[in-house]
């Protein structure tokens, strides 16, 4: 017998009768079971003489007239019931779309089982959080989401706070001089300094309204303070290499690079060459020089091709360094003090283009040479100060790129002299050796805004206005975890020595991040491909000693050499094939507390790394069978697997009549069975963006067929 439901035939399950009426009955007080099992089996023996196809309305109809016979107060309850099931069904909230379990919920993420008890509790706990960003979304944006023509993906975690958010003017050193987040726009690439001195690549990333925290900071001096205005959460790197997100009053942070010489010995001057020279002697023009003018009859002057500079005092031990570039000449001007002066050709006090990070410092170091001093009060800071306006904003801009930091500024401006009223001064106060870390001073709510970060490559920390240094936003750099080891759990997990022992500690790593943060990961498959030689090796090492304890007796020894590479390679195929298999049954299985799988996503592209070409198509290879073939079901039929994710790089060489042709065809049949890989293309990406980034994809697809040490802790 078979019911009609919703226009489709189900099978006919008397124990469905039987626990709507026991549901009814609790309502209204204890059930007699008895008595529903005579009502259960009496309305059974009727459907069964029917002998037809029943509609749902009908049995729920002859449930209600039994119940109304023998018991009226149950059967209100269960008319009620059944009232509340169809408003459900017709206008379901929040609430019972997880209770139902929708195909809105059940699709909403690919890494949760909405089966499982524990993932539609997670969801319920979720609820309030969707409708408070759903009152904070923007009418236009909430719209366009209800009607379908855009889908806001995980709204009930987009209200949780981002570690590593700054106010969009907050202000960061860049190989370009100092910037803020207010200069870019969303994506954009910058150069940023980081703690190691190196300037690293970053990404600029936009992360919506959030709130506000002035933290003030003070170095050396309580009274020469900095605010920073960055989320409660920030993640701050302590001076003692820890790292906090709670970070409160008297904390020290950690101190930033010294990339920056204060004096540069004449040893050390004259191991430059003369290019160098030459920006180190225009900067000491900058700050010490006059430019000369040919004056015409006509009262016009126009510029005579040389700036003098009068070496003062203690300044004439820097004679011969003026005199070491083509255009330094020595005048023959008499002084009684005995000070020299020295014309530099073909320099007009300008601010000449930098083509490097050196010239920049030595620039800025011959102009602190000229008109910087060090106080007798404080040894540790220096002082440059200034009336000419180009400088002053030369010093503003790219002083703390060179490393040179600026702790103070102060307007001298108005105040009298020995000789006159100064006009528009500025005094700069350095501390290129930072010998004291930033202090929390105070901490204090703002105001709720857009807030802003950088994802830092390699390092995942840069330097803020004033030296202030910082952490990264969260980023997992897989390769740097597997390559220098990681902690979790207290654990100290060290570089992997095999390939399989690699895809295993990556997927530790996977699921540890995935139950720590909300979202999803990318990685590059290139990052494994790295282990595959170390297991060749070992492979090759074992095959070796195994050799040497038989009484072979070949002569041969390129006949030995092939069957020992025959083997080697028989045994690196199945560590792979192990290795694979490793990643995507934990990538499918591992889950957090909250029912979260690892959302992964792998990118895959081949000439990244020429060095690992060859290796990377052979794991890449591996990934694409098994993915193929599928993961068995509890019915032990193969169906697609979620995770990971598939981008595949396309170029020339994957192309037909590419060398890695072969590889595109696996990823054309991959694709016609499973819906993976997806295809990017490496020429748009290096036009638009210049470099080669992956991104993430997120719905669940249905197949056609059926971070110091203390930075890498988790």
């Amino acid at each position: 017998m078979f019911v009609i439901k919703k226009g489709k035939l189900v099978e006919f399950e008397q124990n469905k009768i039987r626990n709507a009426i026991i549901a009814a009955w609790n309502q209204v007080g204890m059930p007699n079971f008895k008595q529903v099992n005579e009502i259960t089996r009496d309305i059974t023996e009727e459907l069964v003489n029917w002998n037809e196809n029943i509609p749902v309305e009908e049995i729920e109809n002859l449930v209600m007239s039994y119940l109304y016979r023998l018991e009226p107060e149950v059967a209100r309850s269960y008319s009620a019931y059944k009232i509340k099931r169809e408003q459900q069904i017709e206008n379901p909230s929040e609430i019972d779309k997880v209770l139902l379990n929708s195909l809105e919920v059940s699709q909403e993420n690919a890494n949760k089982n909405t089966q499982f008890a524990h993932i539609k509790n997670a969801y319920l706990a979720e609820i309030p959080s969707k409708q408070a960003m759903r009152e904070a979304l923007p009418a236009d944006c909430l719209e366009a989401h209800d009607r379908g023509a855009i889908h806001f993906h995980d709204s009930s975690y987009s209200i949780r706070p981002i570690h590593n958010c700054f106010d969009v003017n907050t202000k960061f050193i860049t190989s370009d001089g100092l910037k803020s987040f207010a200069d870019f726009r969303n994506g954009d690439r910058v150069s940023v300094l980081s703690l190691d001195g190196q300037y690293h690549n970053a990404i600029v990333k936009s992360f919506g309204k959030q709130k506000l925290y002035r933290y003030t900071f003070y170095n050396l001096k309580k009274e020469h303070t900095h605010d920073v205005l960055a989320t409660e959460n920030h993640r701050w790197i302590l001076k003692d290499g820890k790292e906090t997100t709670n970070l409160s009053i008297g904390d020290k942070l950690i101190k930033p690079p010294v990339i920056y010489k204060t004096y540069i010995t004449d040893e050390e001057f004259f191991e430059l060459n003369e290019n160098y020279r030459e920006r180190w002697c225009q900067g000491f023009a900058l700050g010490d020089g006059v430019v000369e003018w040919n004056y015409h009859a006509d009262g016009t002057k126009e510029f005579a091709k040389r700036t003098h500079i009068r070496l003062c005092g203690k300044k004439n031990k820097y004679l011969n360094r003026l005199l070491s570039i083509k255009n330094g000449k020595k005048r023959n001007t008499y002084f009684d003090n005995g000070d020299q002066e020295v014309v530099i050709f073909n320099y007009q006090k300008e601010i000449p283009d930098f083509n490097d990070l050196l010239e920049l410092q030595c620039f800025i170091n011959g102009l602190y040479c000229a008109d910087g001093r060090t106080p007798k009060k404080n040894n540790n800071s220096k002082i440059i100060q200034s009336s000419n306006n180009k400088v002053i904003d030369f010093i503003r801009q790219y002083a703390d790129t060179a490393g040179f930091y600026i702790t103070s500024e102060r307007d001298y401006s108005g105040r009298r002299t020995n000789l006159a009223t100064r006009g528009y001064t500025i005094s700069f106060s350095f501390n290129p050796d930072f010998h004291c870390s930033y202090t929390v001073k105070n901490k204090e709510f703002v105001r709720e805004d857009e807030v802003w970060c950088l994802q830092v490559e390699d390092s995942h920390n840069f330097i803020l206005e004033w030296g202030i240094p910082t952490g990264n936003c969260e980023l997992l750099n897989l390769d740097e975890l597997l390559q220098n080891g990681c902690e979790i759990n207290s654990v100290w997990i060290e570089k992997p020595k095999s390939f399989r022992t690699a895809c295993t500690v990556a997927t530790q790593v996977l699921t540890h991040v995935a139950g720590n943060t909300y979202g999803g990961c990318t990685i590059n498959l290139l990052h494994l491909a790295k282990f595959v030689d170390l297991s060749r090796q070992k492979i090759r090492r074992q095959v070796m000693q195994e050799i040497s304890l038989l009484p072979l007796g070949i002569s041969d020894p390129d006949y030995l050499n092939d069957k020992i590479n025959q083997i080697v390679n028989m045994r690196l195929n199945d560590e792979i094939a192990q290795g694979m298999q490793t990643f995507q049954y934990q990538t499918n299985t591992l889950c957090s507390s909250v029912g979260q799988a690892v959302f992964l996503t792998v990118s895959v592209y081949l000439n990244e790394d020429p060095k690992y070409t060859d290796d990377l198509i052979l794991i890449f290879k591996e990934m694409l069978r098994q993915r193929i073939q599928g993961l068995k079901n509890k019915n032990g039929v193969y169906e697609n697997p979620n995770f990971p994710k598939i981008l595949y790089m396309l170029d020339e060489d994957t192309m037909e009549g590419g060398k890695y042709y072969d590889v595109t065809r696996l990823c054309a049949e991959c694709s016609a069975k499973r819906l993976v890989p997806d295809y990017m293309s490496v020429k748009k990406h290096m036009e638009l963006k210049g470099v080669v980034t992956p991104s993430m994809g997120k719905r669940k697809l249905q197949p056609i067929s059926n971070f110091s040490n203390s930075a890498r802790t988790f």
